[in-house]
């Protein structure tokens, strides 16, 4: 655990947390649909989530005032989420902060995480790591917004086939890489929006890490020559 003092931009570069992360977002991605199979779908994502979030608030830790706050909107993401579980009927109000709280959860692990990547000195498969799982975070934002979109508008997307958490992750995905398969369709304008936002910002992200991440290569590789001498 990090040692919460202060602010250490290469505290994660020697440690395999980024990787831990990683590893559970992957699990979240591919488990379920398998777990559908043995209809346990839906607990598998409850599972794994809670995983994610565990280990999010574990890796993006530097200090004790982001402690105390990745744990209080991991615990209200979970407790929501495991509400809607144990609740024979959730209402609309109780899946809605469902939604929310894993929404801004997981903007402020990603914030954190891009945060530690961006100010890491140097390159390393650690901060490869990170930078995928920073990624697949996104991902996981998209699903909520359009969760949300579907509880203020619904219909806002045309599913093929019944709707579930999979499937809206699937979705964001597919928008998110470009790939557009075209089984999910937004059709109510919002939606349309939305999707062309999270396409975008799909690109951009795999621009600008690449740009950073090159950067930071080229700019060690500059050193050790100086470094030698």
């Amino acid at each position: 655990m990090p040692a919460l003092l202060k602010y250490n931009p290469d505290h994660h570069r020697e440690t395999q947390e980024y990787l831990y992360l990683l590893i559970s977002l992957v699990m979240l991605i591919l488990i379920p649909p398998i777990a559908s199979y043995f209809q346990a779908q839906e607990i598998s994502v409850d599972i794994l989530f809670s995983l994610v979030t565990v280990l999010g608030i574990y890796v993006t830790t530097d200090t004790a005032a982001q402690l105390k706050i990745g744990i209080s909107l991991g615990a209200l993401a979970l407790l929501f989420r495991w509400l809607c579980i144990f609740l024979p009927q959730p209402g609309w109000f109780l899946v809605l902060g469902q939604v929310i709280f894993a929404f801004v959860f997981l903007i402020y692990i990603s914030f954190h995480l891009a945060k530690s990547i961006i100010n890491s000195r140097n390159t390393t498969i650690s901060t490869i790591y990170g930078a995928i799982a920073g990624f697949l975070l996104l991902g996981l934002i998209s699903a909520q917004i359009f969760m949300m979109l579907e509880l203020f508008i619904p219909g806002s997307l045309v599913f093929n086939e019944g709707k579930s958490a999979i499937d809206y992750i699937y979705f964001s995905y597919v928008i998110l890489t470009g790939i557009g398969f075209g089984d999910i369709v937004p059709v109510e304008a919002v939606a349309k929006s939305f999707s062309v936002l999270i396409g975008i910002s799909g690109q951009i992200y795999l621009t600008v890490l690449i740009a950073i991440l090159i950067g930071k290569f080229l700019s060690e590789s500059n050193k050790l020559p100086h470094e030698s001498d």
